[in-house]
Order: C-alpha cells, then structure tokens, then sequence
C-alpha cells in the first residue's frame, strides 16, 4: 500500500491523541500523528537531503523504531517517526519519493492506532504541520 494523500490523524485510543498540542503528561505533543497502517509506504512531502536516520528511543525494547529527517534546502526539517527507512542518509529526494515503511507499534503498545508521527522544525522551532504543508504526496 502506497499513502499518496494526508492520511486523518489519529483520535482517541487508549494512549492519547495525535493532533498538535495533545497533553503528553507535563508536555503537549509537538508533531501531528497520521493515521496511517503497519507496511504502508511513506512518501516525501518535501525535496532535500535525507540529514538524519534515528532512532527516537534508547529503550532496548524500542530501538528498532526509526525516524527520517529530510532537510529541505531552506533549512527546514520535516521528520517521519515509526518509518523504517528505505533511503541512504546524505542522499536526496524530490517530493514524492518513497522513504520508508509505517513500522508497527503494537508491540510496544498493544490498542495504540498505527501511525506516522510527523514533525517540522523551522528556524529551531516545530511548528504544526496542518498549518505548514498540505501535500503529502
């Protein structure tokens, strides 16, 4: 399965919500989570150079969840959480290119709604992705 338009984000599950500004304990959440099925195919939203292949926790049990950070040549980060990358740190993409799989996150959290978690960083500060891009692809 290939997602080549905005996915919805994710609602209510037993382990919070996905929009920009969710209640994360003492934190909000600082991304947007797309609702988006284990296996499918994350498109680029932007073209640039693939900056950064992570890993978002140092949990042992967590260390296989992956994130692509994509930099765009204005100097803006658009970061793709739970994707196994399918792309080479230093490369470059265009728009639509595929980078990566939806990794599962049941096994961590077992009724949490698959998803991509999806952040932008502009001048060091993220920003709500709603508010900034449209396309996904």
């Amino acid at each position: 399965m290939v997602i080549r338009v905005m996915p919805p984000e994710r609602k209510s599950d037993r382990w919070g919500e996905g929009h920009w500004g969710a209640r994360r304990g003492e934190r909000k959440h600082e991304g947007v989570d797309y609702d988006t099925p284990a296996g499918a195919v994350v498109l680029s939203n932007v073209s640039g150079i693939i900056t950064k292949l992570g890993w978002p926790y140092s949990q042992r049990n967590r260390q296989h969840l992956r994130y692509i950070q994509v930099t765009t040549d204005e100097g803006h980060h658009h970061r793709y959480f739970y994707v196994k990358p399918i792309v080479q740190q230093h490369g470059r993409v265009r728009a639509g290119d595929a980078i990566g799989i939806v990794q599962t996150l049941q096994d961590i959290w077992p009724g949490i709604t698959d998803h991509v978690h999806y952040e932008i960083i502009v001048d060091g500060d993220k920003v709500n992705p709603n508010n900034y891009l449209f396309n996904w692809g």
